[in-house]
């Protein structure tokens, strides 16, 4: 008993983990499988490949041994696992949280059900969580740089790199950035004459050529993704918005930079909306911290997702 009460956290993370494993047995989805074409299209003969879809997730799974057996999935999945248990204990603690709370209360619904069934959204979720967690720090932008080539969309979050405040590690984040999406811009350039062919791609197929779509405000699903994350971020913001630190200002900013990308892309899939996680995990936990039974209501939580 002694040792549960000091490793509940690890185990639960060991539970997670499984539960991913037993998912991508039970259920391949559609974009697994083209970041899987991929992985094999980079250095074998492959015979399909989207352009579409950023480089480093199918790079990771061709890592693994893709081309050799399907175990590259599973470690793909432990790696991510691990990844965004790992970030949330560190985010939690530059921000000053309780660090298994933070972890618990991140297991919602939607996390489960979206976060590596289609491949890269738990992904990009823990490199972000990287970043937030080492921002003020000169390097910070590898994670972010990583989340890109991920999901492009998470370059909206390049203004963070700004909150360091100094000039000379603005510029080498910068630099940084720019030095680890550059082998992927050069295969671009090697492959189709064009440096931005992936990103341009990309665009067109999700913004550009989807105008057409008449503008939906999907209330429901920022409701869906957020669930009781979103009543205890609104009820701690409510209680606490004369006092905003600025931690909670950065958070604030993660929250409100995706559901601007969020509405302004056509396509409104909810999954879109997935890193909006992070900060009403992050106003939840502050929430929950401060009622008495804390630590049964976030073990009742926990339970039930589970």
């Amino acid at each position: 008993m002694n040792w549960i009460r000091k490793n509940y956290a690890h185990i639960v993370f060991a539970i997670v983990m499984l539960f991913f494993i037993y998912q991508h047995f039970k259920y391949l989805d559609w974009d697994f499988i083209v970041y899987i074409l991929n992985g094999k299209s980079f250095f074998s003969n492959g015979n399909y490949f989207e352009w579409t879809r950023p480089p480093l997730m199918p790079f990771l799974l061709f890592i693994f041994g893709i081309t050799k057996t399907r175990l590259a999935e599973y470690l793909f999945i432990i790696l991510v696992s691990s990844l965004h248990f790992y970030s949330s204990l560190r985010l939690a603690e530059k921000f000053n949280i309780n660090k298994n709370t933070y972890y618990f209360l991140s297991l919602s619904p939607f996390l489960f059900l979206n976060g590596l069934t289609v491949g890269t959204e738990l992904l990009t979720l823990a490199l972000i969580q990287l970043f937030l967690a080492f921002y003020d720090k000169v390097g910070s932008s590898v994670f972010l740089a990583l989340a890109f080539l991920s999901r492009y969309p998470a370059i909206v979050f390049a203004p963070l790199i700004l909150f360091k405040k100094d000039f000379k590690k603005i510029i080498l984040d910068i630099f940084i950035f720019s030095l680890i999406i550059l082998p992927w811009l050069f295969y671009n350039f090697l492959k189709k004459g064009n440096f931005l062919y992936s990103l341009v791609d990309s665009y067109a197929l999700n913004v550009k050529f989807r105008d057409y779509m008449v503008f939906d405000l999907s209330l429901e699903k920022i409701l869906l993704v957020g669930s009781y994350l979103l009543i205890f971020s609104l009820i701690y913001l409510l209680l606490n918005y004369r006092k905003i630190k600025k931690n909670e200002m950065i958070m604030l900013f993660v929250l409100v930079i995706t559901l601007v990308s969020f509405f302004k892309t056509p396509l409104k899939d909810s999954r879109y909306l997935f890193l909006i996680l992070i900060p009403l995990t992050y106003f939840s936990t502050l929430f929950i911290s401060k009622l008495k039974y804390k630590h049964l209501i976030v073990f009742f939580i926990l339970i039930i997702n589970l």
